[in-house]
């Protein structure tokens, strides 16, 4: 999910997890090195995007990946009228969150079979190596090390708390 702090985010997460996938977040602010890097390192297939991050992802979209790109924009879940970019003109196979949303809703529920070590969150620190930056001693370049993923796993309360999402969702249908 490639999504400033919205009313997306949490609708998106939701849906993420309703749909049996894994999230990794990823900054509506990354150069296209950076978004490239995450979503091979992840390897990711669908992308929940803000529509003014589309010009990034357009410029990697052929390096990476993603087959799904779902794009939003500020009014969507608010309807007040908000304006957003517009999306990139080079991403032309997408779909809009509220479409999205809609055709989901249409979906049967299948619960799946949870235990505490399936994956909920994936989180990249990522860390890129810069070689066109010099040490100040002026020796060479700045290495930076690339850290290991950080990998989320359902802890016992998060775990209590989608089972009693799922269950109470589920009374509601």
């Amino acid at each position: 999910m490639m999504v400033p702090n919205t009313l997306v985010f949490p609708v998106g997460m939701f849906g993420v997890i309703r749909a049996g996938g894994v999230q990794v977040n990823v900054n509506p602010l990354y150069s296209p090195r950076e978004l490239e890097h995450q979503l091979q390192d992840a390897d990711t297939d669908t992308i929940v995007i803000f529509s003014g991050s589309t010009e990034t992802l357009a410029q990697v979209i052929d390096q990476i990946p993603v087959k799904n790109v779902i794009v939003f924009d500020l009014d969507n879940l608010v309807n007040k009228g908000l304006p957003s970019p517009p999306v990139d003109d080079r991403m032309t196979d997408t779909l809009d969150f509220m479409d999205a949303l809609s055709q989901g809703a249409n979906l049967d529920l299948l619960e799946p079979e949870l235990t505490r070590e399936d994956l909920t969150i994936k989180t990249l620190n990522t860390i890129l190596p810069a070689p066109d930056l010099k040490q100040k001693s002026g020796t060479g370049p700045v290495r930076m090390q690339q850290p290991s993923n950080a990998i989320c796993v359902c802890p016992e309360w998060l775990f209590e708390w989608l089972n009693n999402i799922r269950i109470n969702i589920t009374n509601r249908l």
